[in-house]
């Protein structure tokens, strides 16, 4: 760097505009060059130089010796990359956009390698993020946490993708859903079979053969576990057939909440088979699953106010339908 440059930049550390302008004069034929090896579009260089010059004069301090200025101007340019683009993204230029992907997707790609072990899903996760993300561009709130919102994206896609797979009978995909979703599948039998670990995993295993053989009646994968509780609540109550007496074949802690009869439970899954698809997979979530509202909500991508409509008329329902086959809720 010109010893002239490293003269100036004494001088507006110590709060010189008029030398910080000189600077900018001599230095920003190497910053721009630095920016057309990054980014294609002269509009970008442009605005992203115009960033990096005024951010750089607020951190002039932060430079420990001259001779880093330009590795140190580079730095910040690089930082700001990413606010210049995202603000050009957010007025629906996709030429920005594209930029962002060409520049983020080796991060992405590292995030997502440390979760699927087949390239092919990655690449499908991958793509299907970067799309969703640019729809989605206006709910990132900062730029500063766009790499924190995009992986939280890609985490949101890795089920569709992978059920889509499935679909196609990717076994490797459906292998990859059965031991991401298994824990919370497990939590769930718990619950309706007590803590007969033999049970849960008897239940889990037969679950997820029928749930595969099952995968292409599955249209939405929005409802990938509304439909899963179903399978697995006729897994349990085929469970339920086999055991002789609850009082002699378990012991007391693996006992359910309460030991309904054979009959009484078949005439529940009848009455819970009439209910609407909605009503059901709304009451699976809350007194199976035992989510929130706001979790079933968002699952199903209605509002609060929806679930709790569907979930009061479907207990009204499920009551008079007990109540005809003469059992007292």
């Amino acid at each position: 760097m010109a010893e002239e440059t490293s003269v100036l930049i004494g001088y507006a550390q110590r709060g010189d505009r008029a030398t910080w302008d000189e600077i900018v004069r001599l230095e920003s034929p190497t910053l721009r060059d630095h920016l057309h090896r990054r980014l294609k579009q002269q509009a970008h260089v442009d605005a992203v130089e115009k960033a990096t010059w005024a951010r750089a004069f607020e951190k002039i301090d932060s430079l420990v010796s001259p001779e880093f200025f330009r590795k140190w101007i580079c730095s910040i340019a690089n930082d700001e990359e990413l606010p210049v683009l995202i603000g050009y993204a957010r007025r629906g230029d996709r030429a920005a956009w594209d930029e962002l992907v060409r520049l983020e997707s080796p991060t992405l790609r590292d995030h997502l390698h440390q979760r699927l072990k087949q390239q092919a899903h990655v690449d499908a996760v991958e793509k299907a993020t970067w799309a969703r993300a640019f729809e989605k561009i206006d709910s990132l709130d900062s730029p500063e946490f766009f790499r924190k919102w995009i992986r939280s994206i890609a985490n949101d896609e890795e089920l569709p993708v992978l059920i889509g797979y499935a679909r196609r009978g990717d076994r490797a995909a459906w292998d990859e859903i059965a031991k991401r979703e298994t824990p919370r599948l497990r939590g769930y039998l718990r619950g309706r079979l007590g803590k007969e670990e033999a049970g849960v995993d008897d239940v889990a295993q037969e679950t997820w053969i029928r749930a595969f053989r099952a995968i292409g009646k599955l249209l939405d994968p929005d409802r990938f576990w509304p439909w899963i509780i179903g399978i697995a609540r006729n897994e349990c109550l085929t469970w339920w057939r086999r055991q002789k007496r609850w009082g002699s074949t378990l012991p007391d802690d693996a006992r359910p909440q309460y030991a309904p009869q054979e009959s009484d439970l078949v005439e529940l899954q009848e009455c819970l088979n009439e209910l609407p698809e909605e009503q059901c997979e709304v009451f699976a979530l809350k007194c199976s699953e035992g989510l929130s509202y706001k979790q079933i909500a968002d699952s199903l991508r209605v509002s609060t106010d929806a679930v709790t409509m569907r979930l009061h008329y479907a207990k009204k329902n499920l009551r008079k339908c007990l109540e005809r086959k003469g059992i007292r809720p």
